[in-house]
């Protein structure tokens, strides 16, 4: 398995269990070439994402990580179109000259420019009716599509679905759990998809695959090679012993930037006057909103809660935290819980600790394999978004 294979599940687990991805891969790669702190992946594995690029290129490396749909089984970027690849990582595509320049967005959606938190709370609360019922890829607005593409980046699978707008509801659920001899046993009401079909990762040989040629004189200095992780600084460094005199924000000196093949004077000056090219500042009031959101997170929890059969009465008795406790025969009132519980409680006097979450659920039917060696198939991602829902 590839370096940056290993990479990638590391970070998917990471995304899983909420550790940062930039400290996964920094305390976790094994690359010969020690991991930058300014960077997400280090050179090495830049380089093999980035190999079928013939250059120039330039990446503003910064945090950056790929979706798994713009990658080959080899771990390759393969996508037919690099503006996806700029999308589906969070960078805008912008051709100088010859060169490929993904440079950080400046158009962020108002629901991205808060946070994907902060945002997807947002989403919940303002579409929650909706999401009950079961929200259409296709039904998404702009911005809606936008941070559920960001949502879904470790679900390739998912990921795809969104991004075609394919005819899959996303709903809001309420998901049980009990803690049940010392163990929590969690739940919820899915109707399961039959014959479950696989995607499979893009292989193709696209257009920005093919080398481009220009007259032009290309200095010695910019021949970047298989790819070099430079800071801004350090390329400016250079581009200052050529004889030019570049001024920038001295705060933007550290964060990293990738260059691959060989460069025009013209294209590395434009490609980094892009790279540099900042977000406007931003800012929202959300007092009201987060002095809110714990009221509104408990009526959706008890909504999801009387969804999967609750009573009403029972639902009611959740507190702000989602937590309360019922005695099992109050729980055997509920039809998810009695099946799954009744054969089994023997006393229903004994009182249980119930807690209900909500999360972000679809099935896109389609789950992401990838073919290996001896014609066996490596699933690398089950066609099921579960997204825990935070309030705030």
């Amino acid at each position: 398995m590839s370096i940056l294979r290993i990479t990638y599940l590391i970070a998917f687990c990471c995304c899983l269990f909420g550790v940062s991805l930039g400290q996964s891969a920094r305390s976790q790669s094994q690359s010969s070439t020690p991991v930058d702190t300014g960077s997400t992946l280090n050179q090495d594995e830049l380089r093999e994402l980035w190999v079928a690029h013939p250059g120039p290129l330039i990446l503003d490396a910064h945090n950056w990580y790929p979706s798994d749909v713009s990658t080959a089984e080899d771990g390759t970027i393969r996508a037919e179109s690099l503006a996806e690849v700029a999308q589906m990582s969070l960078r805008r595509h912008v051709v100088v000259g010859r060169a490929d320049v993904l440079a950080r967005r400046k158009d962020v959606p108002s629901l991205m420019a808060v946070g994907e938190g902060a945002g997807l709370w947002d989403f919940v609360r303002t579409r929650s009716d909706a999401l009950f019922k079961g929200l259409s890829f296709q039904q998404l607005t702009a911005d809606e599509h936008e941070l559920i593409l960001s949502v879904t980046r470790t679900n390739a699978s998912v990921n795809q679905a969104v991004q075609d707008r394919k005819d899959v509801p996303l709903f809001i659920k309420a998901r049980i759990t009990i803690l049940d001899q010392g163990e929590d046993r969690t739940f919820f009401t899915i109707p399961e998809k039959d014959n479950r079909q696989p995607s499979i990762r893009p292989s193709g040989q696209a257009e920005w695959m093919t080398p481009k040629t220009t007259t032009e004189e290309l200095p010695k200095s910019l021949d970047f090679g298989e790819g070099r992780l430079l800071s801004v600084q350090q390329i400016v460094a250079i581009l200052s012993g050529m004889g030019y005199t570049c001024r920038y924000d001295a705060r933007l000196g550290e964060p990293k930037v990738f260059l691959k093949g060989k460069f025009t004077t013209t294209e590395i000056l434009e490609g980094m006057r892009e790279v540099l090219d900042t977000i406007p500042f931003f800012v929202q009031d959300r007092r009201a909103i987060v002095k809110d959101a714990t009221k509104t997170y408990r009526e959706l929890v008890i909504k999801g809660l009387m969804e999967e059969g609750f009573p009403q009465e029972l639902a009611e008795r959740i507190g702000d935290d989602g937590r309360a406790k019922f005695t099992r025969a109050e729980l055997m009132n509920v039809p998810i819980i009695a099946r799954r519980f009744g054969p089994v409680w023997q006393d229903l006097t004994v009182e249980e600790s119930l807690t209900g979450t909500l999360m972000l659920y679809a099935d896109c039917g389609e789950d992401w394999v990838t073919p290996m060696p001896g014609g066996q198939m490596w699933s690398g991602h089950t066609g099921i978004l579960m997204r825990i829902i935070r309030p705030g």
